[in-house]
C-alpha cells in the first residue's frame, strides 16, 4: 500500500473518534483566541419565518458597505471581513416585511450572531413573485448546495460532473460523455433526482443512462446525503439531488442572461440563454423561456482520440406563473434531447479480441481515429419531456395546501455498432418509451404554539414502459401510492424532527417467452421512518444526528434483464427471485464556523439488507453482436461506512486554503469481504484567492483557484470480481480564474484548465476503463452576459 493509502486507512480506522469529538473540542477552544486585525469582523445568523422555519434566498445587506449575503437552504448567512463600527443591517424576502437592525462591531463583539424572524405580509401587485412550492430540505440531514460562483464554474458540464466538488459525491462513467452521480457509494435507482420539484423518471436503472436534465435550468443544485425515504419516498436510499430553477421575476420588465462555454479537448461548444419577464399591467403573472445547445467531438486521452465519443444536445424549458397572497399556480415544461456517441472500441467482435483489448488497456489499432464531430454507431438517442402543473391555496386557519400534477415522456433508442442485416440505418436495436404520471397533495399545517410545524401528504404515480427491438427488459406497468407525516419542533438552540411514511407498489410485467405470454405481478410495500435532532452549542459550533430508514423494490432490469446492454457494453442477467432492499442509515455531523477557520465533519453508516448489485460472471459471453463481459444481479447484506470532511483556513483576507476528504468502506456482511465498484478514497486541496475590487483595473473582481485532486487505488475489491484489476491511483492538478468588470454591464469571464500535466489515468468507476484512459488536458473558456 502506498504511503498516502496507509495514511488514509489510518484516518479511517483510528481517527473517527478524533475527527468527531476531539477536533471539535479543539476548535471550540480556539474560538476564544480572537485576532486583532481591524477588518476581520464576522456576522452570521439564520433567517426564519413566523413558524421558525428557515427561509432560503432571503437577502441580508449592510447598507453602509453595500455588502451582504443570501441565505442558504437551511436559512443561514455569513458576512465576513468587516471593519469595526456601527452599521445598519436590512433583511428582506419577497412576501415578508423587511427587518432592520443597528449593530455595533467592536473588539469585544467581533463574532456577532444576528438572527432574523420575518413576518408575512400582503403582497402588492408590484412585488409579486412565483416561488417553487416544495417541502423544505431536511436540515437535520447532511446537505450541501452549489449556487452562485461555485455553480457558475461548472457550467457546460453534465449534472453528474457538476456535483463532483461536493464531498461524498462522485460519478460512475461510461466513457467521457456519460456520467451519473454517486452519493456515498450509491447511484442509479438508489438516488432520487427532483427536477423543478418533480421526481425525475427515466430509464435511470442503467449505469450508462445519465440524468436527462439540463443543469443550466438550475440556479442551485443541492445534495441531501443519506436515506430520505420519509420525505421523498421509495428509492431514496443513498440520497436526493434537487435541481432548483430560480424564482420567476418579481418586478415588471424584461431580463435574461447568455452563457457561452468552450472546451479545448473535445472542441465542445455550449450556448445557453434565458429570457424572462413580469407583466407590467398584470404583475401577478411572470414567465421564463430557456434553451441550451451543445456540441462536442471526439474526446482526447493523452496520446490518442476516443473514436465516436461526441455529444449533441438541444434543450428547452418554459414556465408561467400566477400568484397572489392566498392562491397561486405555475405551469412548467421542459424538453431534453441528446445524442451520445459510444466509444467504438468497447464493442468488440470476438472473445479473443476482447481479452486482447482489456490486456492492452488502450484502443486497439483498428479503433484509433483522429478528431471528428461525427457520431456514428454505436450511440444513444434520448428525449425527455416534463410537464408540470401546480396550484396552492393558503387558509388562515388550516395552513397551506399544494396540489401538483406532472406528466413525463421518456424515449431512449440505442444503436449497436453492427446493425442487423437488412435493417434500416436509423432503426435502433433497443428502444424504450416510458410514460409517467404523478399527482401529489401536500398539507402544511399552521404552526402550533409557534414552535411546532409539520406537513402531511399523499403521493401517487402511474407509469408504463413499452420496448422495441431486441429484448433486454420486458414491457411493464408500475403503480404506487404513498402517505407521510412529518413534524418538527424548533427551539432557540435545538430542533428535532420525526416522520413516518408508508408506500405500496404494484409491478405488472408483460413478455413473450418461447412463444408463450408471460404476465407475472409483483406487490411491494413497506414503511419508512426518520428521527433527527440538531443542537447549536454556541455561535461557532453545532452538532446534528439523524436516523432514517428507506426501502427500494427491485427494478425491472434487476428482475428481468437478459441480453446485451448496449450502452454499458456488457451482457446482463436478472433474477426474478430478488426481494426489496431495506436501508438503516445513521449520520452524525459537526460544524464549526470561526472568523478564519471553518470545518465540517460527517460520519455515516448505512446498513442495507438484501443489497442488489452486478457480479461479474466468467468467461465473457459471445453473441451475434460480439463478445461482451458478463454480469448477473445478486443480493447480499451490506454495510456502507464513511467520512466526509472539509476544513478551510483564511490565510489572508483574500486567500483561503481548503481541504476535502471522502472515505467510504462497503462490506458484504455475510463474507466480510469488500463490495465491488465502490468509490476509492478522494482528497482535494484548493487555494482560493478572492479580490473583490482592484481599483487600478477599473474595480475588477478577480477570483483564482488552484487545486489538486488525489484518488487512491481501490485496493478493497473482492477476488475474481472484475475483468481487469483496479487501476492505479492518480493525482490531477487544475486551475481556474474568473473576473467581472462593472464597466462590462454584468459580464463575467472564466478561464480554466483541468489535468494541467496531461496525466494518463483510469478511474475505477468508469465502465470503459478496460479499453481507454480518461480525458487529457482540457482548457475552458466561460462567458456570461446579464441583461
Amino acid at each position: 500500500m502506498t504511503g498516502l493509502g496507509e495514511t488514509l486507512q489510518f484516518i479511517f480506522n483510528k481517527g473517527l473518534f478524533f475527527l468527531v469529538w476531539i477536533l471539535p473540542g479543539f476548535l471550540y477552544a480556539q474560538s476564544a483566541q480572537h485576532t486583532r486585525e481591524d477588518c476581520h469582523y464576522h456576522i452570521h445568523g439564520i433567517v426564519v419565518d413566523q413558524a421558525r422555519k428557515p427561509i432560503a434566498g432571503a437577502t441580508i445587506i449592510i447598507k453602509e458597505l453595500a455588502k451582504g449575503d443570501a441565505t442558504k437552504i437551511n436559512g443561514e448567512y455569513k458576512i465576513e471581513d468587516i471593519c469595526a463600527g456601527s452599521y445598519t443591517m436590512v433583511c428582506s424576502y419577497i412576501g415578508y416585511e423587511p427587518d432592520t437592525v443597528i449593530i455595533q462591531l467592536s473588539e469585544s463583539n467581533k463574532y456577532l450572531t444576528q438572527n432574523f424572524r420575518l413576518n408575512e405580509r400582503d403582497i402588492e401587485l408590484q412585488t409579486i413573485t412565483i416561488v417553487e412550492q416544495k417541502l423544505p430540505i431536511p436540515a437535520l440531514q447532511p446537505t450541501e448546495q452549489l449556487q452562485g460562483l461555485e455553480l457558475e464554474s461548472t457550467r457546460g458540464k453534465s449534472l453528474g460532473e457538476s456535483l463532483k466538488s461536493i464531498t461524498g459525491v462522485t460519478t460512475i462513467q461510461t466513457g467521457p460523455s456519460i456520467s451519473k452521480p454517486v452519493i456515498h457509494g450509491l447511484h442509479s435507482n438508489r438516488i432520487l433526482i427532483l427536477n423543478a420539484g418533480i421526481r425525475q423518471e427515466g430509464q435511470q436503472w442503467g449505469s450508462e443512462h445519465a440524468p436527462e436534465i439540463d443543469p443550466f435550468v438550475a440556479s442551485s443544485l443541492s445534495v441531501v446525503k443519506g436515506a430520505a425515504g420519509v420525505r421523498y419516498g421509495p428509492d431514496a436510499i443513498g440520497g436526493v439531488i434537487l435541481v432548483e430553477p430560480a424564482p420567476l421575476p418579481i418586478t415588471p420588465g424584461l431580463g435574461g442572461e447568455l452563457n457561452l462555454v468552450g472546451w479545448s479537448n473535445n472542441r465542445q461548444g455550449v450556448a445557453s440563454g434565458i429570457l424572462e419577464g413580469n407583466l407590467k399591467k398584470a404583475s401577478a403573472w411572470s414567465w421564463r423561456l430557456q434553451g441550451t445547445a451543445k456540441r462536442a467531438g471526439n474526446a482526447k486521452a493523452p496520446g490518442y482520440y476516443l473514436k465516436n465519443s461526441g455529444v449533441q444536445e438541444f434543450n428547452f424549458s418554459s414556465a408561467v406563473g400566477y400568484r397572489k397572497k392566498n392562491v397561486g399556480g405555475e405551469i412548467f415544461y421542459s424538453r431534453f434531447q441528446t445524442k451520445n456517441g459510444i466509444f467504438a472500441g468497447a464493442h468488440i467482435g470476438n472473445i479473443t479480441d476482447l481479452e486482447r483489448a482489456i490486456e492492452y488497456g488502450a484502443p486497439l489499432p483498428e479503433y484509433e481515429s483522429g478528431f471528428s464531430y461525427k457520431i456514428g454507431r454505436p450511440y444513444q438517442q434520448v428525449t425527455h419531456q416534463l410537464l408540470k402543473a401546480k396550484a396552492f391555496l393558503t387558509s388562515a386557519h388550516l395552513g397551506k395546501f399544494t396540489l401538483t400534477y406532472a406528466r413525463q415522456h421518456n424515449y431512449r433508442g440505442e444503436y449497436d455498432l453492427h446493425r442487423p442485416r437488412g435493417s434500416n440505418e436509423n432503426t435502433p436495436e433497443l428502444e424504450y418509451t416510458l410514460r409517467t404520471h404523478t399527482a401529489d397533495l401536500i398539507w402544511e399545517h399552521k404552526p402550533i404554539k409557534q414552535f411546532i410545524t409539520g406537513s402531511a401528504g399523499i403521493t401517487t404515480f402511474w407509469q408504463s414502459n413499452v420496448i422495441g427491438g431486441r429484448y433486454l427488459i420486458p414491457n411493464f406497468r408500475n403503480r404506487g401510492i404513498g402517505v407521510f407525516v412529518i413534524e418538527r419542533i424548533t427551539q432557540k438552540k435545538w430542533e428535532a424532527e420525526v416522520g413516518i411514511r408508508y408506500d405500496y407498489r404494484l409491478l405488472e410485467v408483460f413478455r413473450l417467452r418461447n412463444g408463450v405470454r408471460y404476465e407475472p405481478t409483483f406487490h411491494f410495500s413497506n414503511f419508512a421512518g426518520s428521527v433527527g435532532a440538531s443542537y447549536k452549542l454556541n455561535s461557532n459550533l453545532s452538532f446534528s444526528a439523524n436516523l432514517g430508514t428507506a426501502w427500494r423494490p427491485p427494478a425491472i432490469n434487476e428482475l428481468f434483464s437478459d441480453g446485451v446492454h448496449h450502452g454499458a457494453a456488457a451482457y446482463e442477467k436478472g433474477d426474478t427471485s430478488l426481494v426489496p432492499e431495506t436501508a438503516y442509515n445513521f449520520t452524525v455531523s459537526t460544524r464549526y464556523e470561526h472568523e478564519k477557520w471553518n470545518a465540517e465533519i460527517g460520519v455515516y453508516q448505512n446498513y442495507i439488507d438484501q443489497y442488489i448489485y452486478l457480479m461479474p460472471v466468467f468467461p465473457p459471453v459471445l453473441t451475434i453482436r460480439g463478445a461482451f463481459p458478463s454480469f448477473r444481479y445478486t443480493q447480499v447484506d451490506a454495510v456502507f461506512r464513511g467520512v466526509d470532511a472539509m476544513v478551510s483556513y483564511k490565510v489572508l483576507t483574500f486567500a483561503t486554503l481548503q481541504s476535502k476528504l471522502s472515505l467510504i468502506r462497503a462490506i458484504n456482511r455475510s463474507t466480510d469481504q469488500p463490495l465491488p465498484f465502490i468509490p476509492a478514497d478522494r482528497l482535494e486541496n484548493t487555494v482560493k484567492f478572492d479580490i473583490p475590487h482592484i481599483d487600478k483595473l477599473n474595480h475588477l473582481h478577480l477570483q483564482i483557484a488552484l487545486s489538486s485532486v488525489h484518488v487512491s487505488k481501490q485496493r478493497r475489491t473482492p477476488a475474481n470480481s472484475d475483468y481487469a484489476p483496479a487501476p492505479e491511483g492518480y493525482t490531477l492538478f487544475n486551475a481556474e480564474t474568473s473576473f467581472s468588470l462593472p464597466a462590462l454591464h454584468q459580464a463575467e469571464i472564466g478561464l480554466g484548465v483541468s489535468n494541467i500535466f496531461n496525466t494518463s489515468y483510469k478511474d475505477y468507476l468508469n465502465r470503459f476503463r478496460y479499453f481507454t484512459d480518461e480525458m487529457g488536458r482540457n482548457f475552458t473558456v466561460r462567458l456570461k452576459f446579464k441583461f
